[in-house]
């Protein structure tokens, strides 16, 4: 659902809700249905075989996931570097996992590894901001949060660049 929302805006997420609790409850009902039928150990491992498959589908779905989130990230505040808001070394830092690990560690030689870590989470929700904008158009609200992760973006950017100077 959650995807649904983050590419084709609340309204289609709020209505794939009601498609993604189908398939719950039809495992629901499979897992209890076996369970019921007794039938000894070849409907036990039948049934734990299909609980391994499933969690192994979730994790496949999990990594899959936060790669498009990491891939997302970058084409959003990429967007903000095609606009001046950042750089686009900025972005590659912000947007991927290795750039945001050098990110600390360069901040932490300086004692600005909280800050660091405030300008990376804060980026990061303006890309899902963005996104937002994008899926839903224009609600003055996300505008409105947009702006104000944009000023803190700019302050943690400057705040970042006088710890250098230091």
């Amino acid at each position: 659902m959650g995807y649904v929302v983050r590419k084709w805006g609340t309204t289609l997420g709020l209505l794939s809700f009601l498609v993604a609790t189908w398939p719950g409850m039809f495992l629901h009902a499979a897992w209890n249905l076996a369970a019921s039928m007794g039938g000894g150990w070849g409907i036990t491992i039948t049934m734990y075989a299909a609980k391994a498959f499933i969690s192994l589908l979730w994790l496949i779905f999990i990594v899959v996931l936060i790669w498009d989130e990491a891939r997302l990230t970058r084409v959003r505040l990429g967007d903000y570097a095609n606009q001046g808001w950042l750089t686009h070394e900025e972005v590659d830092m912000l947007g991927t996992w290795r750039g945001r690990r050098e990110g600390k560690n360069w901040a932490a030689q300086m004692g600005a590894k909280p800050l660091m870590k405030k300008f990376i989470r804060e980026s990061a929700d303006l890309a899902s901001v963005r996104q937002r904008l994008l899926a839903d158009g224009g609600n003055p609200k996300v505008v409105q949060l947009e702006a104000t992760l944009l000023a803190k973006l700019r302050s943690n950017r400057e705040s970042l660049l006088a710890a250098t100077n230091y």
